[in-house]
């Protein structure tokens, strides 16, 4: 990044760089007579850990120049780190459903009010919106297997999206048949969980079954933001 002040020499010596809130390594080099100032992030370092998980990034430059007043700038840059989709597994948003009901209906690949999905910085290119109905206080999706993996595992994580504002209880249930109605053998159910707590990974072999059902309740006290939410909902 380059910041340029139009009137006075810029302070190095002042720098301040962080990553998602927390000081990080950056260099800098003097430019223009010291009225410019180039900052450089080795993003490919920073971002290892995060490098098989898209999340939202944060960086904050901030820079004061050597004027009597010592004027401060602070320049900030969000952005969200690419990461390939995972290869040989079936999401589930790429399936037809054999059946689905929920409030404002299944949604695909994004959040409630239609933005990419996001839980406490963690981002879902890939998930399944499943907000409960009323007044039944639940929502539903049914799968049918496909044939050619007899024993998938199912992996997701959930939770409630950002777009819940912290607000917002839900449970969620993966359940395993032999039909499209059922009877459904559940193999998952949830805590409650709440707007603003971070996701909980599900991991579970699916056996012989020929159907898997998504499952959502209000956790018994209505509908309001319950943004329930299967990331990266997939077989593998």
């Amino acid at each position: 990044m380059r910041l340029r002040d139009r009137e006075n020499p810029l302070d190095p010596a002042a720098l301040a760089v962080t990553l998602n809130g927390q000081p990080t390594v950056a260099t800098s080099q003097a430019e223009e007579g010291g009225k410019g100032l180039t900052v450089t992030l080795d993003l490919a370092t920073l971002l290892a850990a995060d490098r098989a998980r898209p999340r939202r990034q944060r960086i904050e430059i901030a820079v004061a120049d050597r004027s009597v007043a010592r004027h401060r700038t602070v320049v900030a840059v969000s952005f969200i780190n690419r990461v390939p989709l995972e290869e040989g597994v079936v999401y589930l948003s790429d399936l037809k459903p054999a059946r689905a009901f929920a409030h404002g209906g299944l949604i695909l690949d994004r959040d409630y009010v239609g933005n990419m999905a996001e839980i406490q910085g963690r981002v879902y290119p890939k998930g399944l919106t499943l907000c409960p109905e009323a007044p039944a206080g639940w929502a539903e999706v049914v799968y049918a297997l496909p044939p050619d993996r007899p024993d998938p595992l199912f992996l997701a994580e959930v939770g409630l999206t950002e777009s819940s504002r912290g607000a917002g209880s839900a449970t969620f249930l993966v359940q395993r048949g032999p039909a499209a109605d059922g009877p459904w053998e559940t193999l998952y159910t949830s805590p409650t969980l709440r707007g603003g707590m971070a996701p909980v990974a599900v991991e579970l072999r699916l056996g012989g079954a020929k159907y898997l059902r998504l499952y959502t309740t209000d956790a018994g006290d209505g509908i309001n933001s319950d943004h329930a939410f299967y990331g990266a909902a997939r077989l593998r």
